[in-house]
């Protein structure tokens, strides 16, 4: 026989979790030097990747943690302290090379007040960095294995990275402030719901949250929050309808200023945001991943090829509701003042036939007025949760989550319990895994002894396809179809299928 396999080439790209890795971000505010510090009412710090690079092993990357603290002075009056604190690290994962493409996504794990004293704040906070990338694999497989060579094909599903977004742009808004109203600070975030490919284009839809931390002329504390619906159109060299799209809108910095006259004051936000994502194209290859001959052995080099195929990431929204008990060294609540440096831990993102499990902990500092006392006091509250989610996913698929908090309410229900209710938004991350044998070299081995037997019989086991039944019986697949008319595959097991054969002499 002609024995000449035929090979092929598939050149994708493999985009993974490729590793996690933790540092430690300590900073020291400093009041101005006529303030003293009498009680810290709040904290809070959100994170942000700046730069990476990829070496052999690992990918290191630079960093930005925003510290925040509200406190009352010694004369009674609130104040707000700001601190960025620059921070690097690297992440080790063997799946990094030089040529990997990588992604970050970065969350505050736990934060503590080292310490506290008149003239100076002490925080640390604990990041988790959680390193993607997408790597490009280039694999030679066989495709056909030639004359008197059966193969057995295997649809194998593979993406191509089709683009890559990077783009800074500025959202803006105003909120009418009170005339004697003075803006102690603001926190805000960003969410995207929607990510779509077009031709060369990539447009990501969301909105940015900020809250805005104000002081009246009395003294008195508190809050507001603007909502800005952010849609942005990039550039996105080599996209297409239909890519399924990875990232989404970023922020890098907030700037809130005021302006106006006595009267008609506003405070101007402006939002510098980060549109970072990639766009992937579905692939499919069909390589040979079984083969047998009649007529010789076959010596065939395998090889494990792990595929990663992103789905495109989701947003989704939900509410948490719970509550907490105020201490009782603490005075009783008569009016929520509002909640500062509110977040959401994921702990873990499983996902099931359609839906994905998460679970994880609301955290939130609940500031709040006693008037027995004439003072503000706070009450950090936490509250875990577990949801099923609604998402086109299979289990074992790769769900990676972060989750951000859109808005919280608090009640007072007895004067010494809070009840606790959030909405917010989880982004899913969803990464279809495959490991596949391909053939990537095939051989031909010694000629095979004919079969002395005129009859052959072979019991099926469930699940059997006429492959099997070939490979069992020694004969070729369109023989077992032609022997076997009445028996439909894949088998459900017991089945007998037989072989005749001519025996000459």
């Amino acid at each position: 026989m002609a024995f000449e396999p035929i090979y092929d080439t598939a050149v994708f790209d493999t985009f993974r979790k490729l590793g996690t890795g933790q540092a430690v971000v300590e900073a020291r505010l400093l009041p101005r030097p006529e303030t003293r510090i009498a009680k810290v009412l709040s904290t809070s710090s959100s994170v942000g990747i700046s730069a990476a690079e990829a070496f052999s092993g690992e990918a290191r990357y630079s960093g930005r943690v925003n510290f925040k603290v509200l406190f009352e002075t010694t004369e009674g009056t609130a104040e707000e302290l700001d601190y960025n604190a620059d921070f690097s690290d690297k992440v080790e994962a063997s799946g990094v090379g030089a040529s990997t493409k990588t992604v970050f996504a970065a969350n505050i794990l736990d934060m503590d007040i080292i310490a506290a004293e008149e003239d100076v704040i002490k925080l640390a906070a604990v990041v988790e960095v959680t390193l993607y990338g997408s790597t490009r694999e280039d694999i030679k497989y066989l495709a056909r294995g030639g004359d008197g060579v059966y193969t057995h094909e295997d649809r194998v599903g593979c993406s191509a990275l089709a683009s890559e977004t990077d783009e800074t742009f500025i959202v803006s808004d105003t909120l009418e402030i009170g005339p004697d109203s003075e803006i102690l600070g603001a926190e805000s975030r960003v969410f995207t719901y929607k990510r779509s490919a077009e031709d060369d284009s990539v447009t990501l839809s969301g909105e940015a949250v900020v809250d805005i931390t104000l002081k009246g002329g009395d003294g008195a504390i508190s809050c507001k929050s603007v909502v800005i619906p952010v849609e942005q159109q990039c550039r996105a060299d080599g996209a297409r309808e239909n890519d399924a799209v990875t990232g989404g809108l970023k922020l890098k910095d907030c700037a809130v200023t005021v302006s106006g006259e006595e009267g008609e004051r506003v405070a101007e936000i402006e939002l510098t945001l980060k549109a970072e994502c990639m766009s992937f194209r579905t692939l499919e290859i069909l390589p040979a991943v079984d083969v047998f001959c009649l007529e010789n052995e076959l010596l065939p080099t395998v090889q494990s090829i792990a595929v990663g195929c992103p789905k495109g990431d989701v947003t989704l929204e939900s509410t948490i509701e719970g509550s907490v008990s105020i201490e009782d060294k603490l005075p009783l609540a008569d009016t929520v003042i509002g909640t500062f440096g509110s977040r959401v831990n994921i702990s873990a993102a499983v996902a099931e036939a359609g839906r994905v499990r998460v679970e994880g902990m609301l955290g939130t500092n609940i500031v709040y007025f006693s008037a027995e006392r004439g003072s503000s006091n706070t009450v950090y509250a936490q509250v875990p949760f577990s949801l099923m989610l609604a998402a086109n996913v299979e289990e074992g698929d790769t769900v990676g989550a972060q989750a951000g908090v859109k808005d919280v309410s608090v009640k007072i229900r007895r004067g010494n319990e809070l009840g606790i209710r959030a909405d917010i938004v989880i982004s899913l991350s969803v990464i279809a895994e495959e490991t596949q044998i391909v053939i990537t070299e095939l051989k031909l081995g010694e000629a095979r002894a004919p079969r002395q037997a005129a009859i052959s019989v072979h019991i099926a086991s469930s699940g059997e396809t006429v492959w099997d039944a070939a490979k069992a019986l020694g004969i070729t697949p369109e023989e077992v179809m032609r022997q076997n008319p009445d028996v439909s595959m894949p088998c459900t097991g017991g089945e007998r299928l037989k072989a005749f054969r001519r025996i000459t002499r």
